[in-house]
């Protein structure tokens, strides 16, 4: 499609709009008081966001993903893209006889099953990881505990004023880039460098400290992983710790089931829920020997050595995926 002029498509292929495919519905607006932490569940675009587990067999749901990236280059807004329903009603679509379409859906599924399959691996070493860190340090073994004030000599978070955002600049991080579990430095954003400056007299982020969500999702760890320059936000926590505590075994236990229940205990807030500072200085964790920590550390990259080979396979077939979904929809498959 170029321009207002629709391709010429393949024989038994028709333009249709997408209000003839499927019919759209709205979502309600909820104000922030009406988000409750019990009741009914309310289904908000972050839940879909990362969707590993959303999986349709269905044509519907793979011409619904290839035309997202299409969608989103012709929204509005700067903060958050939006396409108007009215806009997605009209938006132009190709589509094939029915036998066709089920043809095309079989083998994009089979393709969907593959990355599937990578992403239950990956799944997996996490919990192996949380396994090892379980079987070292669980509640069977009497280490000593800790509160992280005592283990850590900087427990701090970003700034509490939403900073103004550039297209270019000092990377900014908050907690969308930790839920994860790593940080994720692709979807970032940026500000100016003499807003940085100032952030920086506050707080200087830096390589092997860890980042932990504190507002909204909560409870959620990273480390961060590059030696590079960013500012963060109020919704991250940043521990740093002393000798004596090696930053990947801090990681693991801040993502362990011991510290999630001392996270949920302490939430604050109705709406969006909120962990304070003080509450993660007086969460405790096992204070082993450095020597174990070091076996947990070596256990841990051998795990982590098979993520990033499944890893790097999932990427391969993302990209297999995404060439015959443009070639599906072209009519080329």
């Amino acid at each position: 499609m170029t321009g207002n002029h629709l391709a010429s498509l393949p024989r038994g292929w028709r333009w249709r709009q997408f209000s003839e495919c499927a019919r759209l519905i709205n979502g309600r607006a909820y104000a922030q008081e009406e988000l409750l932490d019990t009741g009914t569940p309310v289904l908000r675009i972050q839940n879909l966001n990362g969707g590993d587990s959303w999986y349709f067999s269905d044509l519907h749901y793979h011409l619904l993903e290839w035309i997202t990236e299409r969608v989103k280059s012709a929204s509005h807004g700067v903060a958050m893209l939006h396409m108007t329903k009215a806009g997605m009603e009209a938006w132009p679509v190709a589509l094939p006889a029915l036998l066709e379409q089920r043809r095309i859906a079989e083998v994009l599924d089979r393709a969907e099953a593959l990355r599937a399959k990578r992403r239950t691996a990956l799944v997996q070493l996490d919990n192996l990881n949380q396994s090892i860190f379980l079987d070292m340090f669980g509640d069977s073994h009497d280490f000593k505990t800790s509160a992280l004030a005592e283990l850590c000599e900087l427990i701090t978070d970003g700034t509490h004023y939403t900073p103004e955002y550039s297209g270019d600049g000092v990377l900014f991080l908050s907690a969308r880039n930790v839920v994860s579990g790593y940080v994720d430095w692709e979807r970032v954003k940026f500000i100016p460098e003499s807003l940085h400056r100032e952030l920086q007299r506050r707080v200087a982020p830096r390589v092997n400290d860890v980042l932990l969500a504190k507002n909204g999702t909560t409870g959620i760890a990273a480390i961060v992983d590059r030696d590079c320059v960013f500012d963060i936000y109020v919704s991250l926590a940043l521990l740093r710790a002393k000798n004596g505590l090696l930053p990947v075994y801090l990681h693991a236990a801040l993502n362990s089931p011991m510290c999630a229940k001392q996270f949920r205990d302490a939430l604050k807030g109705i709406g969006v829920p909120n962990l304070h500072l003080n509450e993660i200085r007086k969460t405790r964790i096992p204070d082993p020997p450095i020597s174990l920590q070091h076996q947990f550390v070596c256990r841990r990259a051998a795990v982590e050595k098979l993520k990033t080979a499944q890893r790097g396979s999932l990427a391969q077939l993302d990209a297999l995926f995404s060439a015959l979904q443009d070639r599906a929809f072209r009519g080329e498959l």
